[in-house]
């Protein structure tokens, strides 16, 4: 009972790191069909001088680095989320270990 209980705790960083990477996903998601919306509102606008069209280009092209740039952040922070409770939990382990002796 108590291997099982320590495997658990054991397992926490990972879990707590997947939660984190499936709402980040979810709000990857949300963020890409918006852009999509507003990708779609700027086809359609009329746009006749060619300065004006290669800035909308531009402007679309960065549009679609926007959820890649979230996902690396969100990445990132789970990671480093996963580091800190695996730290903690190390650091509860060592001590009811000291404890015990």
């Amino acid at each position: 009972r108590a291997k099982d209980a320590v495997t658990a705790i054991e397992e926490l960083p990972e879990h707590v790191e997947e939660v984190l990477k499936q709402s980040a996903a979810a709000i990857v998601e949300h963020v890409q069909n918006r852009l999509s919306e507003i990708r779609g509102l700027i086809r359609n606008t009329d746009v006749q001088d060619r300065d004006s069209q290669e800035h909308l280009r531009e402007f679309v092209a960065s549009l679609n680095s926007i959820p890649e740039i979230m996902w690396d952040s969100f990445t990132l922070q789970a990671a480093e989320t996963r580091d800190i409770v695996r730290r903690r939990i190390d650091e509860v382990t060592q001590g009811l270990g000291e404890g015990s002796t």
